[in-house]
Parts: structure tokens; C-alpha cells; sequence
């Protein structure tokens, strides 16, 4: 059961997908006629890390449900900023009415950044894939938790057959364990910020890490804030990490990547 917030979201989004800017098949053509060079979230996610510590996934959002505003800089300037810090890759929250992005901030990004750029968004249509890679994105995530198995399988395929990366949330075993069965995705990510309350739950992290299956990247999403949580984290064998609010909301977010970098 997903929360009156993910409901409220999801609506939204199908609301969107009833009446679009654009159908389907005008997105379709418009991506056939791209010829962008996409550059590998996977492969950045698996690399050794020459100084010992772990890769990092920046995340630009600018608000939160929660949070509220995090930040006010243009996302021109965080992309600039995660760039020169070393962030590995970037996370662009794409999601309009509670995050304030939008699938343009993709672009923006990558005009400064060299390094793959996720689209991060409530992804429930094939039409925001195509809007997501029309917008230049590398990879897309997929909340498994607001899917269900047949929509799940159709949206993962077809972001495969487009040539981009998927990085398949799971908040639970049961939701780790359904992904598994049905394709086995190439990465997960292990979200422990509870559905339900948005409390962060921090053992979920090294309960499903066990779980996942060697050969699959593994990355870790929600409650980073520390050095020692980092080191915790790649000793539990996660490849990856997902951060977010406290890069972000940092006064000093360069800083704030280069120490999490740092163990």
C-alpha cells in the first residue's frame, strides 16, 4: 500500500498522461530523430574508486514534500558545482508540482557535466521515457513500489530498448524479491525512507543488501549524511550511493561531496 502523497502523485501523473502536451507517438518520432551519445550510469557505478572510497550519485533537487525548499541556485550552477566536486554521477528530480524540476533540468545539466545524468521521477508511462530521453537522460529510475508487475516489465524494456540504464528502486524484500523474479534488473537501488511515514529506516540498507544477488549493482538511497555511514555502507557492498538532502541543502554542497568521497 503506497501513501496519500505517492496516491496524490500518481494521479497526477495519469492525469498528465490523459490529456498530454505531446502523444506518444509525436514523443516517439521526435526521439527517432535524435542522435545524442548516451554515456553509461552502470559502468560509472562499477568503477574502482583510486582513492578507496565509493561512488557517488549527486542529487539536484531543489524541494521536498518534507523539506520544503532546499535549494534556490539554478541547477545550471549545482550541475557546474557536483562536476567540479567529482560527483560520479547526477540525479536530476525531474518531478514538477512537489519537487519543482522539470525534464528541461536534464539538458541543463549536461551542459555542464560530463559525467551520466538519472532521471528521477514518478515514472509510471511510456511517454515520460521518451520525455526523459528526448531530454537528453542517460538512465531513469523505476519505483517498483508504484508499478505493478506487468507496467513494471513494459516501462523497464522499453528504457532498455531506447539504450538507457535503469536503476530499479525497492523499498522492501517482498519488492527486491519481485524485481528479481521477474528480470532481474542490472541495478538496484535500496530505498529506506518508509513510504508510509518517510521515516528513514537505516537496517533495510544492510538487510537487502545481503539479498542482492552477486553481479548486480547495488546502490544505496536515503539517510547518507556521515563519513562513517559511507564506510558502513561499502563494507555491507554497495557499489553506489544515492545522495540527496544533505548535498543539497549543504551551504557548501562541493565540500559536502568531496567528504563523503573522502573515507
Amino acid at each position: 500500500m503506497i501513501n496519500n502523497f505517492l496516491e496524490k502523485i500518481v494521479r497526477l501523473k495519469q492525469k498528465s498522461s490523459r490529456s498530454p502536451e505531446k502523444t506518444l507517438e509525436e514523443l516517439k518520432k521526435e526521439a527517432a530523430n535524435i542522435n545524442i551519445s548516451r554515456r553509461s550510469f552502470k559502468k560509472v557505478l562499477l568503477k574502482e574508486n583510486p582513492e578507496g572510497g565509493i561512488n557517488i550519485i549527486a542529487e539536484i533537487k531543489k524541494a521536498s514534500p518534507s523539506q520544503g525548499m532546499i535549494t534556490e541556485k539554478p541547477i545550471k550552477e549545482l550541475g557546474r558545482i557536483y562536476a567540479e566536486a567529482g560527483a560520479d554521477a547526477v540525479s536530476v528530480l525531474c518531478e514538477e508540482k512537489y519537487f519543482l524540476g522539470h525534464p528541461a533540468d536534464l539538458k541543463k545539466v549536461k551542459s555542464v557535466y560530463k559525467g551520466p545524468v538519472l532521471m528521477k521521477d514518478f515514472v509510471i508511462s511510456e511517454r515520460q521515457i521518451y520525455n526523459g530521453y528526448i531530454h537528453s537522460a542517460d538512465a531513469i529510475l523505476l519505483i517498483k513500489a508504484i508499478l505493478s508487475n506487468r507496467d513494471y516489465i513494459k516501462l523497464y524494456d522499453r528504457a532498455k530498448r531506447l539504450g538507457l540504464n535503469i536503476l530499479v528502486e525497492v523499498h522492501s524484500l517482498r519488492e527486491l524479491e519481485t524485481a528479481l523474479n521477474l528480470n532481474r534488473p542490472d541495478i538496484i537501488g535500496v530505498n529506506v525512507r518508509d513510504l508510509n511515514t518517510f521515516e528513514i529506516k537505516p537496517e533495510f540498507h544492510f538487510k537487502l543488501a545481503k539479498k542482492i544477488p552477486a553481479g548486480i549493482v547495488k546502490v544505496a538511497e536515503s539517510g547518507i549524511k556521515s563519513n562513517r555511514r559511507v564506510q558502513e555502507l561499502k563494507e555491507a557492498g554497495y557499489d553506489a550511493l544515492l545522495i540527496g538532502e544533505s548535498i543539497a541543502s549543504s551551504r557548501y554542497p562541493a565540500g559536502k561531496i568531496k567528504e563523503l568521497k573522502s573515507i
